[in-house]
């Protein structure tokens, strides 16, 4: 996956652009597939930034994964 170099919530101008009442009216008759059209990129973005985290911690074994989980009595 090819990394932006410019994180998509910072604009090049002061201000970001302003939406049309078109786009506002399209987004608003089509709000679920607007939500989880931003819920995929959400999740899509902290996959990613697990995976990296994942990259650079030591790693742990299967066993101490389980003892952590397990209910403590």
């Amino acid at each position: 996956m090819k990394k932006l170099s410019t994180p998509l919530f910072l604009f090049p101008s002061p201000q970001p652009p302003v939406p049309s009442p078109q786009s506002l009216r399209l987004i608003h008759d089509n709000r679920k597939e607007v939500s989880e059209f931003l819920a995929e990129i959400i999740e899509d973005v902290a996959m990613e930034q697990a995976i990296a985290e994942g990259e650079t911690t030591k790693l742990v074994s299967r066993e101490s994964i389980f003892q952590l989980l397990e209910p403590k009595a």
